[in-house]
């Protein structure tokens, strides 16, 4: 799905060569589909992903693992006068385990209330909370 044919993610031998003895997932896969699970955590209309900071991947992640993201808030700044605002999130990519897989410090230009009231949606369809 990445692209990245490198023989780690793909060949079962060549894998079991390697100190993980199995194929691992593209760190960047990964990285994505975190991406989409953090949408929701909390929901609100993400415009665009402005800036990763400091981003680890500290831990393999194997065929069959599931994935959850810890968010959390470093920082907001409101943009356009309210339409907009940027966020900095303390992001960590946990396995099965309960052990980080990746983690680090995303920034992302949201929907600020100001857009909201203009197109009329629910406060708690697409707010930032204060």
């Amino acid at each position: 799905m990445s692209g990245d044919f490198n023989p780690i993610h793909i060949d079962h031998e060549f894998a079991k060569t390697t100190p993980f003895r199995r194929p691992i997932a593209h760190g960047l896969l990964v990285f994505s589909a975190a991406s989409g699970l953090g949408l929701f955590s909390p929901p609100m209309r993400t415009l665009a992903l402005l800036n990763v900071k400091e981003w680890q991947f500290k831990g393999p992640i194997f065929i069959g693992d599931t994935i959850r993201v810890r968010s959390a808030v470093l920082s907001k700044e409101v943009r356009a006068r309210g339409r907009r605002g940027e966020v900095s999130w303390q992001r960590q990519i946990v396995n099965q385990e309960g052990k980080i897989v990746q983690e680090g410090v995303t920034v992302t230009l949201v929907q600020g209330r100001a857009a909201i009231a203009h197109t009329g949606e629910t406060k708690d369809e697409a707010k930032v909370e204060d």
